[in-house]
């Protein structure tokens, strides 16, 4: 059951943070993971007096001496989409090679050229390594050296609860009961194999994945709902449109059927071009046409250019009101009443 719970469940793959693909995940003490650069900037923002909460679990914790660089890196988390099964870039020259060796001194990832060179230094060829091209292949063995003592940590004490080296087993720890590494590891993987297979573990992760299956639901249809709203706002702004557009072709109607007693019932579009037409053909003909012209139509363009003159001069049609739009104020805060809000109530 949990294992179907927690396939069926994308959360557990990614990052809270980005909600995308783990990159380079990061463990905190409280054993939640996220991608280094979401819980580097999360750090820089929240972390107040040396101190930071889990994203997550709300835990309180100590800022490590590095920052985020101090956190553990999380090998044992796998993305959907790892970059372990489809090849990832070596840290030191950024080739991308499916075949790939781990430094846990280092904590960096190389490609077979650059873990060559590293065997070749000095400083670092005593190091641990590891291929981490087989997923499914177990790690080769993660050293942890005491900080200080600098010796390989091979033994655990059962009353501090903590690793430690030789030197501290004989000294600092010497009457307290300890065991070897692989001896409480054996006690710790009974102990945690055991505890997994408890049904309240697995009823709870079930209850928990039914939990956010619920709230995506709700979320979406809270959204479609919002969408809604939205869509019917701008429905009514159109139809509010319309309306007052509505206003300025019933004025036109107006002034082109109203009575204009011996005038002529032409509109003012009909004026124009009317006057027009006389105006630039009589330009036109003084520029082209020869004197018999001139002379044969001179006084009928004079006549019909006056007389639409004194015409435009002295009808009301022409007479024209001053036509504007003058928005209304925007209550801003009344339009978001009346959009609506989100509302949260216990089930």
């Amino acid at each position: 059951m949990a294992d179907e719970v927690i396939n069926g469940n994308e959360h557990v793959s990614i990052c809270f943070l980005c909600q995308d693909d783990f990159r380079d995940p990061r463990l905190l003490e409280c054993y939640h993971t996220f991608c280094f650069k979401c819980i580097k900037t999360y750090l820089d923002i929240n972390s107040r007096g040396g101190m930071y909460k889990c994203p997550l679990c709300k835990v309180e914790m100590k800022v490590p001496l590095l920052g985020a660089m101090g956190l553990e890196k999380n090998h044992y988390t796998e993305s959907k989409n790892s970059d372990l099964r489809a090849g990832t870039n070596c840290d030191i020259c950024q080739q991308r090679t499916p075949k790939m060796t781990h430094c846990y001194q280092c904590e960096q990832n190389m490609c077979e050229s650059c873990v060559a060179y590293h065997a070749r230094v000095e400083s670092t060829k005593d190091h641990n390594t590891g291929e981490i091209t087989e997923p499914d292949r177990p790690r080769d063995r993660h050293i942890v050296r005491c900080f200080i003592h600098n010796a390989e940590m091979q033994y655990y004490c059962e009353e501090c609860k903590e690793l430690i080296c030789l030197d501290c087993n004989m000294t600092s720890h010497k009457l307290h009961p300890c065991k070897e590494v692989g001896e409480a590891a054996v006690s710790y993987r009974t102990e945690l194999a055991e505890e997994l297979k408890k049904d309240e573990y697995k009823s709870h992760l079930k209850e928990l994945s039914k939990g956010n299956k619920e709230v995506q639901i709700d979320k979406e249809k809270a959204i479609a709902l919002l969408d809604k709203q939205k869509t019917d706002i701008q429905k009514h702004l159109e139809i509010i449109r319309l309306e007052v557009m509505q206003q300025f072709i019933d004025d036109e109607d107006q002034v082109s059927k109203s009575p204009k007693g011996d005038e002529d019932e032409e509109t003012k579009d009909d004026k124009f071009k009317s006057f027009a037409d006389i105006y630039f053909l009589t330009s036109q003909m003084l520029d082209q046409a020869d004197d018999t012209v001139i002379v044969e139509h001179g006084a009928k363009l004079l006549d019909s250019l006056r007389t639409m003159k004194t015409s435009g001069e002295n009808s009301k049609a022409m007479r024209r009101k001053n036509m504007s739009f003058q928005p209304g104020t925007l209550n801003k805060e009344l339009l978001r009443r009346m959009f609506g809000k989100i509302t949260f109530t216990e089930k």
